[in-house]
């Protein structure tokens, strides 16, 4: 008897459980304003700790020093000189939000979180329009699972990149269908010309919504003046900042590191969307061969051509930004065409309402599959970047008691300046000499960062003619550093110390050097409690006096 009973029971059971997620999905549904709250609450849950957790690292001090000069007319003037080769709008904010909320990490970076949380708000309602809101909250947690979540809490452009231009994308659709439009107009303008304050590879913007809005007046035979203005009054900030467009194409692009490849475009589909584009390729295919094989009985399109083309446009931002690079920039790299997540998060989830059976089963796996992911990931990175610290401070509490510390490395000096305790830091100087860095390194782009912005980072440049007046320092630097190199040209090589620093987990997303560091002396060899007892009597002596005449050790640098 109980086997004849036990199928009716498991279906019994099956139906109980599907009518209880049918129940769960109906209330996300006819919550929007709850679901939207829980998104944000979520993203905060992952960013926040992440921001605390992360050390600075180079590109982030960049914006760090400039925002300290704490002026407006004094931002403008380091970007002047090539200190950065980016827009003034995300340092101008990083300074306020430093003002505000103290000086740290974690303030440098709240304008980031905060322009990347007001993305994923947009593809919320964006999406919200066209597909149930379980589908909307779907979206939104697909962009949590790609490595664009990582740039929200960094202090750079690129958080705000992604987060006007997803504004841009809402205040389009606001602006052909909302109730004020021309408000919508307006801030469409206000997000298109923000994002190129922020970085001047936001233009790539002003692209969908064109083509998007190409389409619709063809179709309907008339102009949408409103979103054409809007255009042009957005593409204003690009024309006021293109003198300092061509001064940073001029410096960073003959040495650059990120010079155009068209590897970069596969790069930016692997690296950006990460290892979520597996199942969102899996869908947009299935998808396609769904929608050729129901030519007859096929339903209703759910997003409008002329949206579905401005999407498909987004999801081409890596070619359009490969094709930037080459005709006129000279430099990118996979961050730069970040707002590619957007495109994806938006298609894949379009395309799985339009093709996938609509039922709580595949809704709730769907949801369940994003939401988890992004957690998932979010704890790796944590995990991540944890080690990286460990590994850093191993560095840092390793380093020999030597007068002079040269490090060699461009990422690694201005975090372990500005990290390390002051009778370290106030030893540590930057060497440069562009001739041999483009001989041996091939590349000069955080080189230029620094010589541009001798009077903004702190950290003391040398030239070689110095380091030779210096009977005995301490290189600090990667195997094959330039400087290494350059001394074994020489026929005096430096010697490596037999010092192991365990810092293998120093690289990482955002590396603190460029590999494993090692310490390596130069000039006569000193016992190590001499050189202690030397470098405790000369605290306040030896290279320190580069801070004091940094205006004549400028002058006397290789050019």
């Amino acid at each position: 008897m109980a086997t004849l009973a036990s199928p009716a029971i498991r279906r019994s059971f099956a139906e109980r459980w599907s009518q209880a997620w049918e129940q769960k999905l109906e209330a996300i549904n006819q919550s929007p304003g709850v679901v939207l709250l829980a998104i944000c609450v979520l993203y905060l849950a992952l960013v926040v700790p992440m921001a605390v957790i992360k050390l600075l690292w180079a590109d982030e001090f960049v914006t760090y020093y400039i925002a300290k000069l704490n002026g407006i007319q004094s931002v403008w003037n380091a970007l002047g000189s090539g200190a950065d080769p980016n827009p003034p709008l995300s340092h101008l904010l990083a300074m306020w939000s430093l003002r505000v909320f103290g000086d740290g990490a974690f303030a440098l970076r709240i304008p980031s979180m905060a322009a990347c949380l007001v993305g994923v708000v947009c593809v919320f309602l964006f999406l919200k329009r066209r597909v149930p809101v379980v589908y909307a909250a779907m979206g939104a947690c697909f962009f949590l699972s790609t490595a664009a979540l990582n740039y929200a809490y960094e202090g750079r452009s690129y958080a705000l990149m992604m987060g006007f231009s997803m504004l841009s994308m809402l205040m389009w659709v606001e602006t052909i269908e909302g109730e004020r439009r021309w408000a919508a107009a307006t801030m469409l303008a206000i997000a298109l010309g923000a994002g190129i304050a922020s970085n001047y590879f936001a233009v790539l913007a002003f692209f969908p919504i064109a083509a998007g809005e190409l389409v619709r007046d063809v179709r309907r035979k008339r102009i949408e003046w409103s979103v054409w203005i809007a255009l042009a009054v957005g593409a204003i900030p690009f024309f006021l900042f293109l003198p300092l467009i061509n001064h940073s194409i001029s410096q960073f692009a003959p040495h650059a590191w990120n010079k155009p490849k068209l590897e970069v475009v596969a790069d930016s589909y692997t690296e950006m969307i990460e290892v979520v584009l597996i199942p969102s390729l899996a869908i947009l295919a299935f998808g396609v061969l769904r929608l050729l094989g129901e030519k007859r009985d096929r339903r209703p399109a759910v997003l409008p051509g002329h949206e579905a083309v401005a999407v498909f446009t987004l999801m081409a931002y890596p070619f359009l930004g490969y094709a930037l690079a080459v005709t006129r920039a000279g430099m990118i790299s996979p961050r730069f065409v970040l707002p590619v997540c957007w495109g994806f998060a938006i298609a894949t989830i379009v395309m799985a309402y339009q093709t996938i059976p609509r039922n709580a089963m595949v809704s709730g796996f769907l949801l369940l599959l994003f939401f988890s992911w992004a957690i998932a990931r979010d704890a790796f990175c944590a995990y991540d970047y944890v080690a990286q610290r460990v590994a850093f401070y191993r560095v840092v509490d390793t380093v020999p008691p030597a007068n002079t510390l040269v490090v060699a490395d461009s990422l690694l000096v201005q975090p372990m300046f500005h990290y390390a305790p002051p009778q370290v830091a106030s030893r540590i100087v930057f060497p440069l000499d562009f001739n041999l860095i483009q001989k041996y390194k091939h590349e000069d782009s955080l080189e230029q960062n620094f010589w541009a912005g001798r009077g903004v980072f702190p950290v003391p440049i040398v030239s070689l003619a110095q380091l030779r007046e210096n009977p005995n320092y301490v290189i600090v630097a990667t195997h094959g550093n330039w400087i290494l190199q350059t001394l074994e040209a020489g026929g005096a090589p430096a010697k490596m110390l037999a010092i192991e620093s365990g810092d293998r987990d120093i690289g990482g997303f955002t590396p603190l050097s460029h590999g494993a560091t090692y310490f390596f002396e130069v000039g006569r060899a000193l016992p190590w409690d001499e050189q202690y007892a030397q470098s405790d009597r000369d605290a306040t002596n030896g290279w320190e006096r580069t801070h004091r005449s940094r205006g004549a050790v400028a002058r006397g640098m290789q050019q």
